[in-house]
């Protein structure tokens, strides 16, 4: 893969900082409008245990927004922000890196719902790269696939490396629900989301982010999906 230079990374974010601003950002802040004008209009006379009652759904729906407005922002400005880094590079323990991010996850999610989650890392998984930020890549991948299969009986996620028609490659399989790859075009523009956020939580700046993140190594990043029978991401660093 041909890096990107300089420039056409600068007028990549540019374009998305720019998309950012114009949609995705406008749609929260209409929302904290249209609630706060709700509460505006509420009449001080009307303010019985039913409209005190309204007036805090509102207040929690606000306030909710603001801070899903404030996690847009953050993703964002990490995202741009990226290509600045000066990369630090190290022996990579992947397996090691992996298996400490999946306990994480797990004793979180442990919180949430209580199926089982069978997770299997194969081991002296080895790599040269910045290991803050591929550590970055690597939670943002195990905890999607781990999302996007909880509603299996059981989670089961592999994660290993294999020989691809592009070369040795690391994976990271799950059982969960897919997607159709008619859309996978979609899959690493920031805040795109390919299922309902009311089941599946998130901003869509996951992805894009490990993609930044691997490009910054001049590496390669791709997948392979079928609805309802799970994906399969791929990289190389």
């Amino acid at each position: 893969m041909t890096p990107k230079s300089p420039l056409e990374v600068a007028t990549e974010d540019l374009e998305n900082l720019t998309r950012f601003i114009s949609h995705d950002l406008r749609s929260p802040i209409r929302s904290i409008i249209g609630f706060s004008n709700l509460l505006l209009d509420q009449s001080p006379q009307a303010f019985d245990d039913s409209a005190i009652s309204n007036i805090k759904t509102n207040i929690k729906k606000i306030i909710g927004i603001a801070q899903r407005t404030q996690l847009l922002i953050d993703s964002m400005l990490t995202y741009t922000r990226l290509s600045e880094r000066k990369l630090q590079v190290c022996e990579l323990d992947l397996t090691g890196i992996c298996t400490e991010i999946c306990s994480s996850i797990v004793s979180n999610r442990k919180n949430i719902h209580s199926k089982p989650i069978d997770i299997l890392i194969t081991p002296n998984l080895k790599a040269q790269g910045d290991k803050t930020l591929i550590t970055v890549m690597l939670e943002n991948l195990i905890d999607n696939a781990i999302k996007f299969a909880s509603k299996n009986e059981t989670v089961k996620i592999q994660i290993g490396s294999t020989t691809t028609p592009k070369g040795n490659a690391f994976f990271i399989q799950d059982n969960g629900v897919g997607f159709d790859m008619a859309h996978a075009q979609y899959l690493f523009t920031p805040f795109e989301l390919l299922h309902n956020q009311e089941k599946y939580s998130g901003i869509g700046m996951g992805l894009p982010i490990s993609k930044k993140i691997i490009d910054l190594h001049d590496g390669a990043i791709w997948f392979d999906s079928k609805v309802n029978s799970g994906t399969t991401f791929y990289f190389q660093i």
